[in-house]
């Protein structure tokens, strides 16, 4: 009978395990009484082993507690079960004799957890883990103090440390615990408190024993490599703050690298700080600055902000661009370009940025490049081109690439270039594959021959007067003088447009290609509403187009974050950083600049032009109510905030909303002012300054594509299906008033160039057709980057119309 009753309990036994969802490690609180018919296995003083069915259940009895147990573990296995008993039963007796606090159940749920974990530890770590610093005043605990586990030679106060636990560290300290042992790989005290969230344990370590703070480990790295590739930049603080040596290394990196590595951006700060010469630290296996190892963009930004160069080269020759093309980083490498990294550097084996994006079939990445100025047409040591490159590449994008290379410009191969294909060959017809959108070209409109022709006219009558003009000199630096003699004065109007402003900058740069001149030099008259606008005030006060394009690529990251509208502190203080706080616009007095606003105080709304020069004769009202500051009184950033105040995007600055809504495209109201200005001079019996209109430039932000309106008409509905329709039409017509109101592209051009035309001036407009509707907010780099790809295809496709441009700017 005893069999079957054996039989029974072992089935119900393992039926409970087998339906239980308790793990068989789980610590449970036991009745004793519920044991008090087996008979122990083993016994190690409070510690019991029960052979319970088919299980080994291992309980702790509490010392002078008979009515309260826990049952520690439950395992079929009799050999598992007696190691771990006898694992438990060794460690846990020193503890129990001397804190009543592993008597809890989560305590001693962590125990078990730990020894399962870590069977070699010493009672010591186990008591630094759970924190029970009354055991070390145990003898058979704290004579293990600077023992080290069996197989990591990790020391208990190193546990204590990496549980953060600072009373227990104090507590060895007195008791005399080594601090300058090292475990199995070489970490010391201080690489295991590099990695801890509380910086005050380092700063008290610090305090006591600095000696070890800069010992390296195994790999070769100090506790300050640890910190960084952890990301605690406090520690790091502390670390550098008690001496802690950021130039020492036996690995391949040093601190910064490991902080880069993480894109721990306040650690690079903090390192830097102590150390300006940091952020040019070179590895030792590579030469690489922490540039080269960026990751992240914001750590891009970061680094050059703190000095870093972005066109240092390595030693194997790379620069920080370079590496990020190998590896493919767009995060990177669009924030390198956007802080002037130069394309055109080569490699060791001669290839430039180009030429490796082409070789690793990259798409995006050739577009950014060619749209931040790469040589389209530049040769590697072997003399291939991008072209050549892409034509005889066995990557599935070729064509692709291909066609972005030849859309902008990219030549065909000489004719005693060998291994040419199809693609590059000298008399070949295939030019790549297009983008399923197409290449975007401007609608042909009946009177486009008419206003060819009409160009031609004022075309011919500016190169009369070019030639008539006598005391010309030629063009340079000069800043308070016209370097153009006196043929008349060049205008420059520069429409609204949000980030699309990014497209006024690429045809700008354009310009300048074939002027061979900044554009700063070209005019003598530069208008701009909004975006315009504060490209205008770039350009007059000296800044690079290339340096402001990087600017605007930076910015949006900045500005147009979380939803409509935006904070406008970040567009504040990025005007406020580019221009100065304190500079006015009468500070640059040529050319003349005029930036457009809209006074939103008074019903209708008036145009107010800021300037940088006084109307001659202009007399200022002494109520302060009328007056406005003089562009000698003015801030420069307060009025390009004020242009570009647009509503739903940004706040009101004051009186003034985005210039754009009466004058976004602001040829008219400059030319208005051109002529104003020198009636004044007549006015004022200055006639002898009186100089004519030689030439209007008027650049567009990029005419969207137009679309079908399918309801306009709002009217009182007769039925259900009639609301429907009448929102759709109120909708549309509501669309329609802030596009017109706003409008840039059709009339406002075909009105500048009838007032040109009229007075015998050339009017040249630039505005590509785009194949999408980029939202004035749009912050997506690859969206942007493909609208200044098509940019470039359109000024390709209106090369002569440039070059004619360039020889009126330079007459």
């Amino acid at each position: 009978m005893s069999f079957f009753q054996q039989i029974s309990s072992s089935l119900t036994n393992f039926v409970r395990q087998a339906t239980s969802s308790k793990s068989p490690t789980e610590v449970e609180e036991v009745n004793p009484q519920q044991f008090a018919k087996l008979v122990p296995v083993c016994t190690e003083n409070c510690v019991k082993l029960y052979k319970d069915g088919a299980t080994y259940n291992s309980v702790l009895h509490c010392p002078n507690i008979r009515s309260k147990a826990f049952s520690l573990f439950r395992l079929p296995s009799e050999s598992e079960a007696m190691v771990l008993f006898s694992n438990i039963s060794y460690k846990i007796q020193p503890l129990c004799l001397s804190s009543s606090g592993i008597l809890n159940r989560e305590i001693l749920q962590q125990f078990v957890d730990i020894i399962r974990d870590n069977p070699t530890w010493t009672c010591a770590h186990m008591a630094a883990k759970l924190g029970l610093r009354e055991c070390f005043q145990q003898p058979a605990v704290s004579e293990q103090l600077n023992t080290p586990d069996e197989s990591s030679q990790v020391l208990p106060i190193q546990v204590a440390v990496e549980t953060g636990n600072l009373d227990i560290i104090k507590e060895l300290i007195i008791l005399g615990v080594q601090l300058n042992m090292a475990d199995v790989n070489g970490d010391n005290i201080y690489h295991t408190a590099a990695r801890c969230s509380n910086p005050t344990i380092l700063q008290f370590l610090a305090s006591k024993d600095k000696s070890s703070m800069n010992q390296l480990n195994l790999a070769g790295e100090s506790a300050l490599h640890v910190a960084c590739i952890a990301d605690k930049p406090d520690n790091v603080e502390q670390l550098l703050r008690w001496g802690a040596n950021p130039t020492l290394t036996m690995s391949d990196r040093y601190p910064i690298h490991c902080a880069v590595t993480v894109s721990s951006i306040r650690c690079v700060e903090v390192l830097c700080h102590w150390s300006r010469s940091q952020v040019h630290v070179q590895d030792k296996k590579y030469g690489g600055t922490p540039l080269h190892w960026a990751k992240s963009r914001e750590c891009v930004y970061s680094l050059v902000a703190l000095g870093g160069n972005v066109d240092v080269v390595s030693t194997t020759g790379d620069t920080p661009l370079h590496v990020m093309v190998r590896y493919g980083r767009l995060d990177c490498i669009m924030a390198l370009l956007a802080k002037g990294a130069s394309a055109e550097i080569v490699t060791a084996q001669g290839a430039n940025a180009l030429h490796m994006a082409i070789e690793i079939d990259n798409v995006e990445l050739v577009k950014m490049l060619i749209v931040f100025g790469a040589d389209i047409n530049g040769k590697n040591k072997n003399r291939q081109t991008p072209r050549h490159l892409a034509s005889n590449s066995t990557g599935r994008n070729k064509n692709r690439i291909l066609f972005l290379l030849h859309a902008v410009g990219a030549m065909r191969c000489p004719s005693d270039m060998h291994h040419c294909s199809t693609g590059c060959i000298t008399d070949g017809h295939f030019d790549g594959e297009p983008p399923k959108s197409g290449i975007p070209t401007t609608p042909k409109y009946s009177k486009k021959v008419h206003d060819q022709v009409i160009s031609d006219i004022a075309m011919a009558a500016a190169m009369t007067r070019s030639e008539s003009a006598s005391g010309s000199i030629v063009m340079g630096d000069m800043v308070d003088e016209n370097p153009m003699g006196s043929s008349g004065d060049r205008v420059l109007c520069l429409d609204g447009g949000g980030i699309r402003g990014l497209v006024l900058i690429q045809t700008l740069l354009a310009i300048e290609k074939v002027t061979g001149q900044p554009i700063r030099n070209c005019f003598d008259w530069i208008g701009g509403t909004s975006t315009g606008g504060i490209l205008a005030l770039t350009i007059v006060h000296g800044k690079p187009l290339r340096y402001t394009q990087g600017l605007y690529f930076q910015l949006k990251d900045e500005v147009f974050k979380g939803n409509r509208p935006y904070s406008s502190e970040p567009l504040e203080n990025f005007l406020k950083r580019e221009f100065g706080e304190n500079t006015r616009m009468s500070e640059v007095e040529y050319p003349k600049v005029l930036v457009t606003g809209v006074l939103a105080d008074r019903n209708p709304a008036e145009l107010h032009l800021f300037r940088n020069y006084d109307p001659p004769g202009e007399t200022y009202p002494d109520s302060p109510d009328d007056q406005f500051p003089r562009p000698k009184q003015q801030y420069v950033w307060r009025a390009a905030r004020s242009s570009g105040a647009a509503p739903t995007y940004f706040r009101a600055f004051g009186r003034f909303l985005d210039g754009g809504l009466i004058s976004n495209n602001p040829t008219l109201d400059v030319l208005t002012e051109v002529n104003d200005y020198n009636m004044r001079l007549r006015a004022t019996n200055q006639s002898s300054l009186v100089r004519p209109i030689h030439v209007v430039v008027s650049l567009g932000t990029g005419r969207i594509p137009s679309r079908p309106v399918n309801a306009v008409d709002v009217y009182k509905p007769e039925g259900l299906f009639d609301i429907v329709r009448v929102a759709a039409g109120a909708k549309n017509l509501g669309q329609m008033l802030v596009e017109t109101c706003t409008q840039s592209e059709g009339q406002p051009v075909a009105r500048a160039q009838a007032w040109c035309s009229s007075i015998h001036v050339p009017f040249y407009r630039f505005s590509p057709q785009l194949s999408e509707d980029i939202p004035l907010d749009c912050h997506e780099d690859q969206t942007l980057i493909h609208m200044l790809w098509e940019t470039q295809c359109y000024i390709h496709r209106n090369e002569e119309k440039m070059i004619q441009l360039a020889h009126l700017l330079q007459q």
